[in-house]
């Protein structure tokens, strides 16, 4: 999955996708050395994806969980545009 897919996802969800993604290069591992899988890149993949993930988790670049954050950034947005507004009107009347 690309990273921009997963920034869409809300931390919890790339929290259960990280856990399903180490279990499943755990279980991928033990296929290579029993000799039922044979395609070894699948572990450089699945380690890039789980690498990924983490990244995300750590930057907190990803999707927020309540739709009520961004509309309380824009009102913050449209409170700092006014504040600088009256700040340019009185720098005007000088």
């Amino acid at each position: 999955m690309k990273a921009a897919e997963l920034r869409k996802q809300t931390k919890a969800q790339l929290e259960k996708r990280l856990s399903e993604k180490q279990t499943e290069l755990a279980e991928t591992r033990f296929d290579v050395r029993i000799g039922q899988e044979t395609n070894y890149s699948v572990i450089g993949k699945m380690r890039t994806e789980i690498a990924r993930i983490k990244t995300l988790l750590n930057t907190g670049d990803y999707a927020s969980e309540s739709a009520d954050k961004p509309k309380e950034s824009a009102e913050k947005d449209g409170k700092k545009q006014a504040k600088s507004d009256k700040i340019t009107k009185s720098s005007k009347k000088s």
